[in-house]
């Protein structure tokens, strides 16, 4: 640098009217208008490995080895638009530089691998396309109910969201879905059908009928299989069960609240409900079991009437009432 000033300066090219600037700077910075970002350096990727791969190609295409890049480097945010493959590629290791035009990144570097090829399953061979009814919270169903139900109708198939891409638009009779570039299990694209009904999810506040009367169990407090049985019988087409509601609170022996599950696919919203509840007495409790003798209107003992054995059971059994 000092070698550099003195040529200028015996060459005559200091102005004293003027600032001549040198810089010797090699960080490598990307400018946008006022604005200048420092490119990452790809030769200082912390991790290199990227483990074992799969693919449908004889090659790890260069989208699997960006992707396998940034899940062993968490945020570091590196795109195929960002990077080309630098010589030949194996199925062990792969060298890549940035593009000049790349705003991020600079550099190169060799990443390695344990790569295999193997027979992907192309989706226009999908054995059952015609996927019957389903049901879900949105007026169009989403791309994983889709691929859930792809599952559903077709046995063993393997199908996951993260390997397929909507190609178009959703509807609620038929979608196209296409495999992703990076999926190592999947090629080509396939039309579903089906019919989609968006689900009447319930809110519980408009419960019509929030009196449920008399409520007997045999625990000091209701539970919720006795809150819920009453419901159902008061209230026609709500039926709400077990596994979409709770209680909310400790119920009492007068009220109770019930409030939908978090994920309920039915139920929202929360209600208050009322009841007289009781505990019922368990016959097996009965600590005077002889009766004495009993008089009866027929000649048989064994055509006495029950009216008759459940007076003298209570006569003999002071509070409790059958």
């Amino acid at each position: 640098m000092k070698k550099l000033l003195s040529l200028i300066a015996t060459l005559g090219l200091i102005s004293t009217s003027g600032t001549v600037v040198v810089s010797c700077n090699s960080d490598d910075k990307a400018s946008d208008g006022n604005a200048t970002t420092t490119k990452t350096d790809l030769s200082k990727l912390n991790t290199k490995q990227l483990g074992n791969k799969e693919g449908t190609t004889d090659f790890p295409t260069i989208d699997l080895i960006v992707s396998a890049i940034n899940n062993k480097n968490s945020n570091y945010g590196l795109k195929t638009s960002d990077v080309v493959i630098d010589g030949t590629q194996s199925i062990k290791t792969i060298k890549l530089k940035a593009l000049d035009a790349s705003t991020k990144f600079t550099g190169s570097v060799e990443v390695t691998y344990s790569y295999s090829k193997i027979s992907a399953k192309d989706l226009s061979g999908l054995p059952t396309k015609e996927l019957g009814n389903f049901e879900g919270e949105a007026e169009l169903p989403t791309l994983d109910e889709i691929v859930k139900q792809i599952n559903k109708i077709n046995d063993n198939y393997g199908l996951t969201s993260s390997e397929v891409e909507v190609d178009g638009q959703i509807s609620a009779t038929k979608t196209k879905i296409k495999a992703l570039s990076t999926s190592t299990k999947f090629t080509g694209s396939v039309e579903v059908e089906y019919v989609y009904t968006k689900l009447n999810i319930k809110d519980l506040s408009t419960l019509p009928i929030k009196s449920l009367g008399d409520i007997g169990g045999i625990k000091d407090l209701p539970v919720l299989s006795e809150i819920i049985t009453p419901i159902n019988s008061k209230n026609d087409d709500w039926e709400p069960k077990k596994a979409e509601v709770e209680l909310e609170g400790n119920p009492t022996k007068q009220k109770a609240t019930l409030k939908a599950k978090s994920g309920s696919k039915y139920f929202s919203g929360k209600v208050e409900i009322d009841y007289s509840y009781f505990k019922k007495q368990n016959i097996g409790d009965i600590k005077a079991k002889d009766l004495g003798d009993i008089i009866g209107k027929t000649d048989l003992m064994t055509s006495i009437d029950l009216v008759e054995i459940v007076e003298v059971i209570n006569l003999k059994n002071p509070g409790f009432e059958i």
